[in-house]
């Protein structure tokens, strides 16, 4: 194996931060290999003795990350034994290493923020040991929240101290993600379905936070299925269907209700179902019926666009006597563009059809 001496470390590329923008464009390293035009057997001896300067152009276009990303160290806050992925079922290992990366360089956008301004301090609530449906209650109740619709779900974890911020789209079948820094946690989300369903993955996220801190991840889902259990009665409260939606309600009241809750209609009917209000054979009557009117795929009528971040509209508006613009934040924390615009949900996002 090669020695380095201290002169030529100084013409290494961080072999750490190489990797890491690796998974972030969901990369594998024989891919990457032949993006730069080496042999797989080179990469792997780089990741030993270092990749030399030479290259860092190359790695830098291939990846799509600034130069001086390969040759500054990010942090590695996150892993995956300890995240728990709100995961499509074609979401491969590749797709959950992105979202990670991703998430871990965020990080670097809220230690900057938490610098230069006042965030509000963490109000959370350890509920691990009461059952989904409870824990929501409680949750509701602590946050005064009564049985009436959550508020922006952005606006309402910030407030609570715990941000939120956005993934890109490479990491495209992982719809969200929780993680905890130390003491303080986060929620990952990705808003390439409907606005609804964004505010869905947020509450099963914040159900994981409260449900399954310094829990082990397990390995038979049931971690998901209490999540979704939370999501369902912090969003679709059972008090409020049944005081607000008659014994047997048709489309049009359930249309009513999931319009005032914003949620989905078909959210709205398994909450329904699970309530014991619908029948198993008039919830899936209702199911096949809002199938055939595309709410299978989509909202119909749905929220006009995604929900946005407070402090991020606070921290990037140009009468901000501290205004700083994403891209000469980017610059200085030598991140991806796409990152920081992504993370910091810089477009109001517009729901198509």
């Amino acid at each position: 194996m090669t020695t380095l001496t201290f002169s030529s470390l100084r013409h290494l590329l961080d072999a750490e931060s190489v990797e890491q923008a690796r998974c972030l464009r969901a990369f594998s390293k024989t891919e990457l290999a032949r993006e730069i035009s080496i042999s797989p057997r080179t990469y792997t001896r780089y990741l030993e003795d270092g990749f030399p300067i030479g290259i860092k152009q190359d790695l830098s276009k291939a990846l799509s990350v600034p130069a001086d990303f390969l040759t500054n160290s990010h942090p590695h806050m996150f892993d995956s034994t300890n995240i728990n992925f709100r995961a499509g079922r074609k979401a491969t290992v590749s797709h959950r290493e992105a979202a990670i990366a991703n998430g871990n360089l965020l990080t670097q956008i809220d230690s900057r923020i938490r610098q230069r301004y006042t965030t509000p301090s963490l109000d959370w609530i350890d509920l691990s040991h009461e059952t989904p449906k409870l824990a929501a209650q409680l949750l509701r109740q602590a946050w005064g929240l009564g049985t009436n619709p959550a508020p922006n779900m952005v606006h309402l974890c910030e407030s609570r101290g715990i941000p939120v911020y956005g993934l890109t789209n490479i990491a495209k079948d992982v719809d969200a993600f929780s993680a905890w820094e130390g003491t303080r946690p986060f929620i990952f989300t990705s808003r390439k379905k409907t606005p609804e369903r964004s505010r869905f993955d947020i509450a099963h996220e914040l159900g994981h936070l409260v449900l399954h801190h310094n829990t082990k991840v397990d390995e038979n889902a049931q971690q998901e299925k209490e999540a979704d259990a939370f999501a369902s009665e912090f969003l679709i409260p059972q008090a409020a269907l049944k005081a607000y939606l008659p014994k047997l309600p048709n489309l049009a009241e359930i249309f009513e209700f999931k319009t005032t809750y914003k949620v989905s209609a078909l959210a709205t009917v398994v909450a329904l179902h699970r309530a014991g209000i619908l029948s198993d054979a008039t919830y899936k009557r209702r199911c096949a019926a809002l199938n055939q009117r595309g709410y299978k795929d989509g909202e119909p009528d749905g929220m006009p666009h995604f929900e946005r971040s407070r402090i991020f509209d606070h921290v990037f508006k140009k009468d901000n006597p501290k205004f700083q613009s994403r891209k000469a934040l980017a610059h200085e924390l030598g991140l991806p563009q796409d990152v920081v615009n992504a993370g910091t949900f810089a477009t109001r996002l517009e729901v198509v059809g």
